[in-house]
């Protein structure tokens, strides 16, 4: 079974998510541009999840999916 979820990109300079509150950050010049994270208020700095500010320009950024629900784990019997 194949389970699908729409990420929606939201554009930096539109738009922050809320201070603290992990999501995906989009960073087009890294070799891998997709990282969690967070924005910090305080700072005014995107913080990668393990803790250090990023110092590339996050263009975008996105909720982290959900993921399966639990009736989307169980498997027909």
């Amino acid at each position: 079974m194949k389970l699908s979820e729409t990420i929606l990109w939201h554009l930096e300079s539109d738009e922050l998510p809320d201070a603290g509150v992990s999501v995906l950050m989009f960073i087009p010049t890294a070799s891998d541009p997709v990282y969690f994270g967070y924005w910090d208020d305080e700072s005014q700095a995107w913080i990668h999840d393990s803790g250090l500010t990023c110092k590339e320009q996050v263009t975008h950024w996105a909720d982290i999916p959900g993921g399966p629900s639990q009736n989307e784990n169980q498997r027909p019997v």
